[in-house]
C-alpha cells in the first residue's frame, strides 16, 4: 500500500549556506554582486523559521570591511546589499556566521585598485651634484586611497621651488600602467641649497621631496679649512 503524498519539513537550523557569491571588488566601492546567505538544517534545506542575525567578516586579505555586516535572516536567507572592502588589492573570502549555528566562507574573490587619488613617489632620486641628472631617476606611482597602483598613461609633471633652482632633463614623464620614470633629470641651482621637487597629476594629491645640492669642495671653490687643498692646489 502507498501512503498519501506528505510534506517534509526542514529540520533544526546548523549551518549557513551560500547562495549568492561576492564579486565585482572594487576598493572603496561596493560590491557589484552581494552576497546572499541561507540558513539550512543539516540535510540542505533551507529553514524558513530562522530569523536570526548573519555576520559577515573578513577571512583572508588585507583590508577594512563596511557597509552593514550584520543582517537579520528573513525566512532563513541573509541578503547583503552594501558591503564595501577598502584595502590591498589581491584575493579576498569572506565568512558569513549564523549566531550560534557552522559559518559558511565564501568562494576567493580579487578585489581591483579603486579609483586613482594620489601620486606617491615610488623611487626616490638620488644624487645631489648641480647641474647633474640624478645618478637614480625618480619613478612615480598613481594610487588609489589605499597604495594600490591604479593602470594609468597620465603625464606627470615636476616642478621645483628654492632659491633660484630650475630643473634640468625631462619634467613631464608619462605612466605606463600607472607608473612614470624620469630621464635626465636634476637640478641646476646653488650649491648646499635645499630645493622641493613637486609631482603632479591632474587632479590628484601630489607628492613632493626635498633635494639638497652637494657644498661646493675648497678645491672647487667652496668653503675652506685648515689643512685644505684649496683651488690653486
Amino acid at each position: 500500500v502507498t501512503s498519501n503524498s506528505f510534506a517534509l519539513a526542514a529540520g533544526a537550523a546548523t549551518k549557513a549556506m551560500m547562495t549568492t557569491q561576492p564579486a565585482g571588488a572594487v576598493s572603496g566601492s561596493a560590491f557589484t554582486t552581494q552576497p546572499v546567505v541561507r540558513v539550512t538544517d543539516s540535510g540542505d534545506n533551507t529553514v524558513t523559521s530562522f530569523t536570526g542575525d548573519v555576520v559577515v567578516r573578513i577571512a583572508s586579505g588585507t583590508g577594512t570591511l563596511s557597509g552593514t555586516t550584520t543582517v537579520a535572516a528573513v525566512a532563513g536567507v541573509a541578503t547583503f546589499t552594501n558591503l564595501v572592502i577598502t584595502g590591498t588589492a589581491g584575493n579576498f573570502t569572506l565568512t558569513f556566521t549564523p549566531a550560534s549555528l557552522t559559518a559558511v566562507t565564501s568562494s576567493s574573490f580579487a578585489l581591483a585598485a579603486g579609483a586613482a587619488t594620489k601620486v606617491a613617489i615610488t623611487r626616490a632620486s638620488v644624487g645631489t651634484t648641480d647641474n647633474v641628472a640624478f645618478s637614480t631617476q625618480p619613478q612615480i606611482t598613481i594610487q588609489d586611497a589605499s597604495g594600490n597602483t591604479v593602470s594609468s598613461s597620465a603625464d606627470v609633471t615636476a616642478t621645483i621651488s628654492g632659491a633660484g633652482g630650475t630643473l634640468i632633463g625631462t619634467t613631464t614623464a608619462t605612466a605606463s600602467s600607472g607608473v612614470a620614470t624620469f630621464t635626465g633629470l636634476g637640478i641646476d641651482g646653488t650649491n648646499g641649497t635645499t630645493y622641493t621637487i613637486t609631482y603632479t597629476v591632474s587632479g590628484l594629491t601630489v607628492a613632493t621631496a626635498t633635494v639638497t645640492l652637494a657644498a661646493l669642495s675648497c678645491a672647487a671653490g667652496g668653503t675652506c679649512s685648515l689643512g685644505d687643498t684649496g683651488p690653486g692646489g
